[in-house]
């Protein structure tokens, strides 16, 4: 109950097509030309479906990643666009499909897949120069910050002694090869702004948040009961008619109203405390969630996933 709370206080903006960063130039300039003629997706009834579910939940997931109180629930849209994207691409491969999903993982901070859709829309549907510096600026941006983590990231210790496993491209019904047949028509594309990687451990594991907003909760009932105690002896004590018992009825109502506001104040700071720090928690990374993506090979694209 406190999360929808959050929400109402702490709700940011949720912009449409976002064109500041460090590619600002380039995307003015690829807006101002307009739709590139090949940027196009399926012909299919079905497969046209499915890409404008992948958009839908793509526009939903930039709203949620935007929102504080709903950051740590965007990582699941954006992994049910890249689903929708990849089952419209196994219906019938398309230009817009590898430009969507590259908008997608950019989206959500995963740079290494992102370039890779990237140039393999630039290699299969050989778009104007616009986009094409649109998009080279992405991946020049993207690359750059993926060399920064790794100069930044510490040390992991020696070598293992095993090999590591390489994922290895989908064979049979799982690989698709991009055809480079006039493309069709079809619905829009996605784009935005890459926000912070939303794919983080939920608010609710925060136990300090919990133990100072409930300790706040439980004083502030405290608080409660002594305000009401207080306000039943100075009623009883305007019905009594013994002079004495009316006196002291009225030094216990002024004691425990003095001693309810205190508790309730401080109960109240604790509360607001605990709602803030749930709030405000920096997020740790989550492992991976099941969900499948394409990856691009030089002999057309592998569906890869966690399963």
């Amino acid at each position: 109950m406190i999360r929808p709370l959050l929400a109402l206080v702490l709700v940011s903006a949720v912009p449409g097509v976002a064109l500041a960063g460090p590619c600002d130039a380039e995307a003015k300039a690829a807006v101002k030309a307009g739709r590139d003629p090949r940027l196009v997706g399926p012909k299919s009834k079905e497969a046209g479906a499915r890409m404008d579910e992948g958009n839908a939940r793509y526009t939903e997931a930039l709203k949620r990643s935007r929102v504080v109180a709903m950051k740590d629930t965007a990582a699941s849209e954006f992994q049910a666009a890249i689903d929708a994207y990849v089952a419209a691409e196994m219906l019938e491969p398309s230009p817009l499909g590898l430009y969507n999903l590259a908008q997608t993982y950019r989206a959500m901070g995963d740079y290494s897949k992102a370039i890779a859709q990237y140039r393999g829309f630039l290699l299969t549907a050989k778009p104007g120069a616009p986009l094409v510096r649109l998009i080279e600026c992405h991946i020049t941006s993207m690359a750059a910050e993926l060399e920064r983590a790794a100069s930044t990231a510490p040390p992991t210790g020696p070598e293992p002694t095993r090999p590591t496993p390489v994922s290895e491209p989908a064979t049979g019904a799982a690989a698709l090869s991009v055809p480079d047949a006039a493309p069709p028509t079809g619905p829009a594309s996605v784009d935005g702004r890459s926000p912070s990687s939303p794919d983080r451990e939920p608010w609710q594991t925060d136990t300090v948040g919990w133990i100072v907003g409930g300790t706040g909760l439980a004083i502030v009932g405290v608080g409660g009961y002594l305000l009401l105690d207080a306000r039943s002896a100075r009623a009883d004590a305007e019905n009594e008619p013994r002079e004495d018992v009316r006196i002291e009825l009225r030094e216990r109502a002024d004691t425990r109203q003095t001693w309810g506001t205190a508790t309730t104040v401080v109960g109240g700071a604790l509360l607001v405390a605990g709602i803030v720090k749930l709030a405000l928690r920096p997020d740790a990374p989550r492992r991976p969630t099941r969900g499948a993506s394409l990856r691009f090979t030089g002999g057309g694209l592998a569906l890869e996933g966690w399963f």
